[in-house]
């Protein structure tokens, strides 16, 4: 039976309410000592399995450290993980890192790059689109969200955790010669939402890394009906949200959600409030934005 994607409950509204903030249960993993000690769980956090005595094992950087400039990469994080595991993602981050420097400060030369540059020309000859066919966004984020939360929680992410996300850039079909892209779901909106409003009362977990800049946030809602919690969260890496096309296709951020077997949220994870939040929302496609 398919899974539909949950929604925040809805929360009380018209009360008026006192309160203290209660800091104690956010969990941030971010400074240099806070990343060591993260180094060595004891499971691989791409296949969520406990290591053996006979593992072929390295430490993989999360995300890619072919995402970040030389100057920014530290401090990283790095996590121990199965030789094969980090290995046959190799490829798929070194693609996605030369797109996030093109973001940055660098052309991309569609005759020296690994990923497959794809030309869509108008019948006058006018550039169309450019878009890739040999890059795993999602994947990568997939994983590196599996990372994200082994560091905060120091348990795994199972793979075929049910999992969906908004990336940071339009991505779509091409047929006839033309390119389809897919609307912003409307979920999204909703994510950066709960992202705010829960970040203004300190309630969101979060890792920090690469000189500030990656961040990943975090918190636990209720999903519709009651039927146990599930994990929102927002990734930025340098001010993403203007990759790709965004004049034409429109900017959004990247959001997304999972949810454990369990329907619950791990020990001392932030959950979200049910109050209504005065806070400021002026790019609501945006987790990170005013």
């Amino acid at each position: 039976m398919p899974l539909e994607i949950p929604h925040c409950a809805a929360p009380c509204r018209n009360v008026p309410v006192t309160f203290t903030l209660d800091l104690r249960n956010v969990v941030t993993v971010s400074t240099q000592a806070q990343l060591r000690a993260v180094r060595d769980l004891p499971f691989c956090h791409v296949c969520g399995k406990l290591f053996a005595p006979a593992d072929e094992t390295n430490h993989d950087h999360v995300p890619a450290q072919t995402c970040f400039d030389l100057s920014d990469r530290n401090p990283p994080l790095k996590l121990k993980t199965h030789f094969r595991c980090n290995n046959e993602h190799t490829g798929n981050d070194e693609k996605l890192g030369e797109l996030i420097a093109a973001q940055r400060h660098k052309a991309l030369d569609p005759a020296n790059t690994r990923l497959h540059v794809n030309l869509l020309t108008a019948a006058d000859g006018s550039l169309h689109a450019a878009y890739f066919d040999n890059l795993d966004v999602t994947g990568a984020i997939r994983r590196w969200v599996g990372g994200f939360h082994a560091a905060l929680y120091r348990e795994p992410l199972f793979p075929g955790t049910w999992f969906q996300v908004t990336l940071p850039l339009p991505h779509g079909s091409v047929k006839e010669d033309a390119v389809h892209i897919e609307p912003v779901p409307k979920q999204h909106l909703a994510f950066v939402e709960a992202l705010k409003s829960n970040r203004a009362l300190g309630r969101i977990d979060a890792v920090v890394s690469c000189s500030g800049k990656m961040r990943y946030e975090c918190v636990w809602a209720e999903a519709d009906g009651g039927d146990g919690l599930f994990c929102i969260f927002g990734l930025d890496i340098y001010g993403w949200i203007g990759i790709g096309d965004a004049k034409n296709f429109g900017a959004r951020g990247c959001t997304g959600a999972y949810i454990l077997g369990s329907r619950s949220a791990p020990a001392g994870a932030s959950v979200a409030t049910r109050l209504v939040v005065e806070f400021q929302n002026r790019a609501p496609f945006d987790p990170f934005g005013p």
